[in-house]
């Protein structure tokens, strides 16, 4: 038995009974006293003792079920605040139940298995009903970070993106997007220093392609960092800027159109918002009345469709003069909401055009801040952004 109480220094065996096909054992400190935590003052004089459950390194021979009996004692010197506290162990941390030994045998275990999986195992082999949350809160600085990923990264295409880890909360994602990895995430919202501080993991004379949303800090970041690198901004965020837009045009000319016309146009929406050639044989017939209603709204869709065609145009001979001419038609339409964004396309002009020259795009990005939302929500939301960052790298470096 002696081995089984390894680690916990000091300690006998104060009795041992076999309850049902388990071994109950108590153990308790066998030395005489103990040493006040505030004045250092050592105590022989015990008020009342107090027993408690362990959680230690389990057996697979038979089942143990540990106690560990922890007395009080009176503090003698009279000038110190504290009067009464208790005696600590060596190898059990102040007020927890679960020894080091335990702490460490998870760790191995959290090696090759995930959190759900150890809870099931401690349960089927060792009758340990551990809850997820005590097992992550014990993992959560094993191992780290720079255990998983090997840093710095060296790739030729890269993402980067806000996402919400809590309300009014934001945090950047880096994103691999040559392995389909994610290579860091960092809290402290959607600024420049953030942006920074998540690409200082990557070396930056092997990025050859950066993919952004159209924000600032982003590209004031991955400007200053990446110097080699083409800045694109993303696709779908451009074609989000017009269909949004769009929808804002929707809402103003709402008001001068019937109840009747609203409705029909608040219920048939997302047909002016979807590409022309995803549309099915219902929407189509409903494409036509819903651009009769306003001309303006006709104007604007068309816009939407050319610009989502000068997309395709793979020659940058051809696609440059075409954008070109797509911003200054825009900006002459007298539409209020295509001029603004045909202006917001003119002061981002080069980031846009860069994707003719590195056409890649925030797809895994935005479909790994997908997987993020539902983890946070099978998780309950994460306490700390660490464990949120801890479990987001490991699914993608655990390999």
């Amino acid at each position: 038995m002696n081995q089984f109480i390894l680690g916990l220094k000091d300690v006998n065996i104060k009795h041992s009974d076999e309850i049902n096909g388990c071994w109950e054992i108590v153990l308790q400190s066998k030395l005489s006293f103990a040493i006040c935590p505030t004045c250092k003052t050592p105590s022989s004089s015990v008020k009342d003792y107090r027993e408690h459950r362990l959680i230690h390194k389990p057996t697979e021979s038979i089942p143990v079920e540990l106690f560990i009996i922890k007395r009080r004692f009176r503090c003698l010197n009279p000038a110190c605040q504290t009067k009464t506290f208790t005696e600590e162990i060596e190898g059990l941390k102040k007020k927890h139940v679960y020894t080091d030994a335990f702490e460490e045998f998870i760790a191995n275990m959290n090696k090759h298995m995930d959190i759900p999986t150890i809870k099931n195992r401690l349960l089927d082999n060792y009758k340990l009903d551990i809850p997820q949350s005590t097992i992550h809160h014990k993992l959560k600085d094993i191992p780290t970070e720079s255990d998983l990923v090997p840093y710095p990264i060296k790739t030729k295409y890269i993402g980067l993106d806000e996402f919400s880890f809590i309300k009014r909360n934001f945090g950047v994602i880096l994103s691999d997007l040559e392995k389909y990895k994610t290579i860091d995430m960092v809290a402290g919202g959607k600024t420049t220093n953030t942006a920074k501080a998540v690409l200082k993991h990557i070396v930056p004379e092997f990025v050859e392609g950066a993919c952004i949303d159209m924000w600032e800090p982003f590209k004031i970041a991955c400007l200053e960092t990446l110097h080699n690198a083409k800045i694109v901004a993303d696709k779908f965020h451009v074609i989000k800027l017009i269909n949004r837009a769009i929808d804002n045009l929707r809402i103003r000319i709402s008001q001068q159109l019937s109840e009747e016309q609203a409705n029909y146009l608040f219920k048939n929406r997302f047909v002016l918002l979807t590409g022309k050639e995803k549309l099915n044989d219902c929407q189509r017939s409903k494409l036509p009345n819903l651009l009769a209603l306003n001309s303006e709204l006709k104007t604007i869709y068309e816009a939407k469709e050319n610009l989502r065609d000068i997309y395709q145009i793979k020659n940058t001979n051809i696609a440059y003069p075409e954008l070109r001419s797509w911003i200054i038609y825009s900006k002459a339409s007298k539409i209020t909401e295509l001029i603004k964004v045909s202006e917001t396309y003119s002061e981002w002009f080069t980031l846009i055009f860069n994707y003719w020259y590195c056409p890649i795009t925030n797809g895994f990005t935005e479909g790994k801040i997908n997987k993020i939302k539902v983890l946070q929500r099978k998780a309950y939301q994460f306490r700390h952004f660490y464990s949120l960052r801890y479990h987001v790298l490991l699914e993608d470096w655990k390999s």
